[in-house]
């Protein structure tokens, strides 16, 4: 693979790449995956709170919440309990806008 030295380069490379309809799938789950990880971090901090502290008042390990926050899935069950946590509540609409709302 080659190297990708400026952001030129990185973006004629992703559009090449683009054109594989998987790969664009597989890169558009992900950006929508990011975009409730980026939110979920953003309410975190907004609310002064580490991930040791979200952990404890969640009872998920911290290493979970740490890759939650860099793009991994929750369950239902676990995003409903760092949403409590948080007080706010999270939308996700089915063309993957998402947002998480502080109360």
């Amino acid at each position: 693979m080659a190297r990708i030295s400026s952001p030129n380069v990185w973006k004629e490379h992703l559009a090449e790449q683009m054109k594989d309809p998987e790969f664009a799938e597989a890169y558009e789950a992900f950006g929508k995956e990011l975009r409730l990880a980026i939110a979920l971090a953003q309410a975190r901090e907004a609310r002064n709170m580490t991930q040791r502290d979200l952990a404890a008042l969640t009872g998920i390990k911290q290493p979970m919440i740490a890759r939650i926050e860099k793009g991994q899935s929750p369950s239902l069950t676990t995003l409903a309990k760092i949403a409590a946590a948080l007080n706010a509540s999270v939308n996700i609409s089915p063309t993957g806008v998402t947002s998480v709302t502080l109360a």
